[in-house]
């Protein structure tokens, strides 16, 4: 699954782009893993045939389900993701894999991938970004102060940071860079977790919150008051 607009509403009311992505595959969850002895990837870029929107309401959340399958047998992994935004500027984010092979999942490494391009197309050239791996956070920002911040609830292994390009998850290449701070220049950001197995019929999730404001201090406050809110709003 992955997201191909997103943006903040500022305080005098215009809409502050954060995302506006025609590189589809460099925003969404990727994953790689060892199956039968043999590694495997599988991308925000699955086939739309794949994905099915299994539940939409007014309360702000949407759940999207993806089952992935390999030469065209039955859904060996079984993703769902369920968003929440609502009048705030924030997004909480639930990813969930789940085995539905015959073997079990082998180091499983689950990659959270965000080319934001702040300010839209005509300005991305000038975003920065910085990964603190004491804290597990991922902060892009412009320099019109527009930030973003990425964290998740279970730490992230790694961070990385890169130029679109060279921003590349595989079967053979299943490590983030280590570069932890880039800018100003076009960057995509991106959170890994390793999840270690995943047995067969168990599934394994991810929570993520990502927010956005236009100071240092908000996005700080929004991040603390995002994982206050996780639990009663992703019930």
């Amino acid at each position: 699954m992955y997201i191909k607009r997103l943006s903040l509403i500022d305080r005098e009311g215009y809409d502050r782009i954060l995302l506006q992505n025609p590189a589809n595959y460099k925003a969404g969850f990727w994953m790689t893993f060892v199956y039968d002895g043999q590694p495997h990837a599988v991308g925000a870029t699955e086939p739309m045939s794949k994905m099915n929107v299994t539940s939409e309401s007014e309360t702000g959340t949407v759940t999207v389900s993806m089952g992935y399958n390999h030469f065209g047998c039955a859904p060996l992994v079984n993703l769902t993701d369920t968003l929440w935004s609502k009048n705030k500027p924030m997004l909480l984010w639930r990813h969930s894999i789940r085995n539905s092979g015959r073997m079990p999942f082998e180091d499983v490494r689950s990659y959270l991938l965000m080319d934001f391009d702040i300010g839209g197309p005509k300005s991305y050239k000038d975003d920065l970004g910085k990964y603190d791996p004491e804290h597990g956070t991922m902060t892009a920002w412009d320099e019109n102060l527009l930030f973003a911040r990425l964290t998740s609830r279970q730490p992230p292994d790694k961070g990385g940071i890169s130029t679109p390009v060279k921003m590349v998850v595989d079967s053979t290449r299943r490590d983030l860079t280590d570069v932890l701070e880039m800018g100003p220049r076009d960057i995509v950001v991106g959170l890994q977790c390793n999840l270690g197995d995943i047995d067969v019929g168990e599934s394994k999730v991810i929570d993520v919150a990502l927010v956005s404001a236009v100071s240092l201090d908000e996005v700080k406050d929004l991040t603390r008051e995002a994982w206050g809110l996780y639990d009663r709003k992703m019930r």
